[in-house]
């Protein structure tokens, strides 16, 4: 589960959260968004993680070993704003 606030109101057509995950090498990455959804400021965002294998398809297990990723804020026009940096290893 990625967790993180709001800062700011997040409602427009042109705002919305990236979240990326890189998983280790051979398992592939992710990156999906909050597009469509509204967030007043301070409220807790939540995203919960599913496994995925390389290309972005689902699996059923984790590959093990280090995830790493990121959440970025994107209002178009204009570039991402990066909020910040995970990661999390799977035994």
């Amino acid at each position: 589960m990625v967790r993180f606030r709001a800062l700011e109101e997040v409602a427009s057509q042109g705002e919305q959260f990236s979240i990326t995950v890189n998983g280790p090498s051979g398992c592939g990455a992710i990156e999906t968004s909050s597009l469509g959804i509204r967030y007043r400021p301070g409220a807790t965002v939540r995203y919960r993680l599913k496994p995925f294998a390389r290309g972005g398809k689902s699996a059923k297990h984790w590959c093990r070993g280090l995830y790493r990723g990121t959440v970025d804020f994107i209002r178009d026009p204009g570039p991402a704003i990066r909020i910040g940096r995970f990661s999390f290893r799977v035994r």
